[in-house]
């Protein structure tokens, strides 16, 4: 460590306590916004509530329709081969569980950001 004068050592320290304050920070609010996310996956945003698959599959953009429909003509062309229908499934259940977990992702932060402004 080099040779600090005794004002050097002071700002030093202080820099350091203010860096490690925002990092604590910066992980209570992530530990929150996490168990928030998980608590709201628990309940009315679980992805696999009937509602929930209705609205995920509504809300696909183009891309995932585009390969959600080739997934099922894979299923669709090969009727005795089950990988297409298990690959057509497993993306289905993805981009259900996706599209609830960022929900849930953004609305955790936002009610973090909330009861922080308050």
């Amino acid at each position: 460590m080099p040779n600090f004068t005794n004002s050097e050592r002071i700002a030093f320290n202080e820099d350091l306590d203010r860096y490690m304050a925002k990092e604590v920070e910066s992980e209570k609010r992530y530990d929150w916004i996490e168990d928030r996310k998980n608590e709201l996956l628990a309940a009315e945003y679980n992805p696999f509530l009937p509602e929930n698959v209705q609205e995920a599959i509504a809300e696909m953009v183009t891309h995932q329709a585009i390969m959600l429909g080739s997934y099922i003509q894979s299923a669709e062309n090969l009727p005795n081969n089950n990988s297409a229908q298990v690959n057509a499934s497993e993306y289905i259940r993805k981009v259900i569980k996706d599209y609830w977990e960022d929900l849930a992702q953004k609305v955790a932060e936002d009610d973090y950001d909330r009861r922080d402004a308050l």
